[in-house]
């Protein structure tokens, strides 16, 4: 392999001598004694300096094929235990004497001698600098880069069954020595030069492999830059699959053996680095500061073996980085995000399965992601985002990390804006962000923008949470509370000027799908009809809770009737006592929030109680405004079920409770009406209908706004009577998103933007809907509103609506006539105070 072969006779002795290495008979019989004195008792044999080299000359010289020799293994059994015996000062000595003599072929070079002198014959720097002497390697003709990449080839691909230990020779003394030269050599050129030979198979043997780790350790620096021997190693080869043997072996020794980490080179994160980590980050970094894989030259090689087109190559190095996943997924995870983009296949999907692994509870994991954001802050965050895309019950473990490392101001940060609303959202539950705060401020950043992906999350997230069939079902998303609903929906209201006329609309429709998820955003307590739904979250003290609950459920075991409880709600909506309004309100409450599982939960007969109960809410004008609309919706959901189903029969029967009031509801007759499962079995309620359309409903009075009791009584004050409407007025109800965009007008009015609102308010409310505004206006408003009464007048006056006038005066006197009639007037401040606001106007 190469030309470092010896001088045909030991140093130039004769050929001739008279020596005892020429005499068989003297051979054997040396051995003979040596074996002997080894098998003696004491600390040493009986063997002289002189017999411990005469015993190397012998067996080291290249004898005739008549001269009995030992096999090499048994040779080298035999040199190691002298060794042991002698010590490695005499072994030296012995080794030194003998080398001179050695009768040596020319074709036998330095490696091979080495290999026969064994492990525990090159005791020293000094003899192995001898070894190189008999071949003629002096400072005069030292070896070059390539002799040693040769010799260093051969000990590291000998056969193991040849020599008796460990190693094949000793690595450590063969380095120093080669040291020692004047000429130095450039050790990463001796290693990069293994890749440069032909047929190099290097062995992965433990003793070969520990031989390559002494080499590196021992190995010099070269020049000024100190370039360590081990840069050799990195960077592909050109024999990738014999660098990755390399590799593959000398990671198998271990830590404690070998370690990449003490050789100079890039780490992948040091002790310095760890220092000013918290103390649960330095805890689980430490033992991994002297890890093998601690080396982000190690990990970028593998890296960029792995972008080879060979299929071999591939799957060895795949086999490689495999087992230092299994050995310290830590490590390589923190130097594969070390390594810029773009990334290869492998590269990508090993860094996406450890992120994956430390995604999920992991001991490490906050040492991970500490060391990541401190290196590879956006990194960290794309894959944060990442991660949530794929499957959006991530969420919780990634706010979960994000609050542990301190984070979570960064994270909010992060696009999609979906994604920084989720995070944000689950942040402020756990008192981490100030949710209120956040979007505020993020509206006043990014405006329309931001507004509109708002609307966008919570309509989604509310319609899926909606559309969720049992309370107990897997999740497919972390579901927003009702508190963070309220956050989202006070939001976008307190920003209403900043809205355009759509992005108003779409505010409605998500409100009202809010509503129905979350029904505590609504205040039902009597009184609170002014308080706009979906700013604030209603609760009740426990005390409450068990009330209601305790009336529903002497109503279900029969101790009750259902007229008893309708009766219950009148008489607590019209009291003036606080606690009774709480009562009212939780009842009313306990409704709309079971209504979303009385299919699933309700038996049948209970469920049939239900929806009496539910209709009755109607009929009696129990609820009003956007309650009664959701009621409404809710009713007309369940009619949309199959007719033979528990649901259908709830929504007919709570739609049979409030028949009499369909005439004030054309929309809601028409979309009964465009039910066919409805008009082929049940035609009498198709027939209802009808009837409520063309106004022929008996005992329908849909001029009165008034409550209706169970009790019919006779009027108090019967001369008192509103005017008459005009006879050939033709009225309706508003599509629902003009209403909705004239209540969101009327809502924002103030007497700084009056001007600027009433060219939308005159295009929105035409002559056909006056009846509608002027009850919506009256009711609602003007009832409640005594501070806004010279707003409002301003208003109509600015409106100039011909004929607006007569439905105002007639809804004032309609709802003055109800006030005036009612028991409850006398008994409750509230309405009083009612009657007392309209008498204002």
């Amino acid at each position: 392999m190469f030309n470092g072969s010896a001088p045909p006779n030991g140093g130039g002795a004769d050929a001739n001598n008279n020596n005892n290495s020429s005499n068989p008979a003297a051979n054997q019989g040396i051995v003979k004694l040596v074996l002997e004195a080894l098998q003696r008792d004491g600390p040493k044999p009986v063997v002289s300096l002189d017999q411990h080299a005469l015993l190397l000359e012998t067996l080291l010289s290249d004898a005739l094929p008549s001269t009995p020799v030992l096999h090499p293994a048994q040779r080298q059994k035999l040199f190691n235990a002298i060794a042991d015996k002698v010590g490695p000062d005499a072994t030296a000595d012995a080794v030194r004497q003998a080398l001179p003599k050695l009768k040596i072929k020319q074709e036998k070079n330095v490696a091979d001698l080495i290999i026969e002198l064994g492990v525990r014959s090159l005791p020293t720097v000094d003899t192995a600098r001898a070894v190189f002497q008999r071949f003629g390697l002096t400072d005069a003709n030292p070896p070059d880069e390539r002799m040693v990449s040769e010799i260093l080839a051969i000990l590291l691909s000998v056969d193991p069954a040849i020599f008796d230990s460990d190693r094949v020779t000793n690595f450590s003394n063969l380095v120093r020595a080669l040291a020692t030269f004047k000429s130095q050599l450039s050790w990463p050129r001796v290693i990069r030069g293994l890749d440069e030979l032909d047929g190099f198979n290097p062995s992965f043997h433990h003793g070969h492999m520990g031989g390559m780790a002494d080499i590196l350790l021992n190995a010099p620096m070269q020049g000024q830059a100190q370039v360590a021997a081990v840069s050799g190693l990195w960077g592909p080869w050109m024999h990738r699959l014999r660098q990755l043997q390399i590799f593959h072996g000398l990671l198998a020794l271990g830590s404690d053996t070998f370690s990449f980490a003490s050789l100079p080179g890039r780490r992948i994160f040091t002790a310095k680095q760890l220092a000013d980590a918290p103390n649960g980050i330095q805890t689980a970094g430490k033992p991994l500061l002297n890890s093998a894989y601690n080396s982000l030259d190690l990990v970028e090689t593998l890296i960029e073996i792995s972008a080879s087109d060979e299929q071999n190559v591939r799957s060895a190095v795949q086999e490689v980085l495999e087992q230092a996943i299994k050995a310290c997924p830590e490590l390589i995870l923190l130097g594969l995000v070390q390594i810029p983009q773009p990334w290869n296949v492998i590269h990508a999907e090993l860094t996406s399965q450890l992120l994956t692994m430390f995604m999920k509870p992991h001991n490490s994991s906050l040492f991970v992601f500490h060391r990541i954001m401190n290196t590879q802050r956006e990194y960290l965050l794309n894959a944060f985002r990442n991660f949530y895309l794929e499957n959006q019950l991530n969420l919780t473990r990634i706010v979960d990390v994000a609050q542990s490392l301190g984070i979570v101001d960064d994270l909010v940060e992060a696009r999609p804006f979906a994604f920084a609303l989720d995070v944000a959202a689950l942040a402020s539950r756990r008192e981490a962000i100030d949710l209120d705060a956040w979007l505020q401020d993020n509206i006043n950043r990014h405006g329309s923008d931001f507004i509109r992906a708002v609307l966008e999350f919570l309509d989604i997230k509310a319609k899926d949470d909606l559309a969720k069939p049992d309370p107990q079902a897997d999740q497919s998303f972390v579901p927003l509370t009702v508190q963070n609903v309220a956050s989202f929906l006070k939001a976008l209201r307190s920003n209403g000027e900043s809205m355009s006329a759509e992005e108003i609309d779409f505010f409605k429709g998500v409100r009202n799908v809010c509503l129905q998820l979350h029904p505590r955003l609504m205040n039902l307590a009597p009184g609170a009809e002014g308080q706009e739904p979906g700013l604030q979250v209603v609760t009740f003290s426990q005390d409450i809770h068990e009330e209601a609950d305790s009336w529903y459920r002497q109503m279900y075991e029969g101790k009750n009737s259902i007229e008893d409880i309708v009766l219950l709600l009148q008489r607590t909506r019209a009291s003036d006592n606080v606690r009774d309004h709480q009562i009212f309100a939780c009842m009313v409450h306990t409704l709309f929030d079971e209504y979303r599982w009385f299919e699933m939960y309700y038996p049948a007969a209970e469920l049939e109680m239900t929806a009496v109960v539910f209709g009755s809410l109607i009929q009696y004008q129990l609820i009003d405004y956007i309650p009664l609309g959701i009621a409404i919706r809710y009713v007309l959901d369940a009619l949309r079920n199959p007719p033979d189903s528990n649901m259908f029969k709830f929504g007919l029967q709570a739609l049979l409770r409030f028949q009499n009031r369909l005439p004030e509801w054309p929309q809601l007759c028409q979309a009964l009406l465009s039910m066919p499962h409805l008009q082929q079995s049940y035609p009498s309620i198709i027939r209802l209908v009808k009837m409520a359309l063309a106004g022929q409903l008996p005992g329908a009075d849909v001029g009165m706004p008034g409550g209706q009791s169970l009790e019919d009584k006779k009027a108090p004050f019967p001369a008192i009577r509103a005017d008459p409407l005009p006879q050939d007025a033709d009225q309706r109800d508003p599509s629902e998103e003009v209403s909705d965009k004239v209540l969101f007008l009327v809502n924002n009015l103030s007497p700084t933007n009056l001007e600027s609102k009433l060219g939308d308010a005159k295009r929105l409310i035409t002559a056909d809907t006056y009846r509608w505004f002027s009850n919506y206006l009256v009711l609602q408003r003007i009832s409640i509103e005594p501070n806004n009464h010279g707003l409002y007048a301003q208003f109509l006056d600015g409106l100039d609506a011909k004929g607006l006038t007569t439905y105002i005066l007639h809804e004032t006197l309609a709802k003055c006539q109800m006030l005036l009639n009612s028991d409850k007037t006398v008994q409750s401040t509230q309405e009083r105070n009612l009657l007392k606001n309209l008498g204002l106007r």
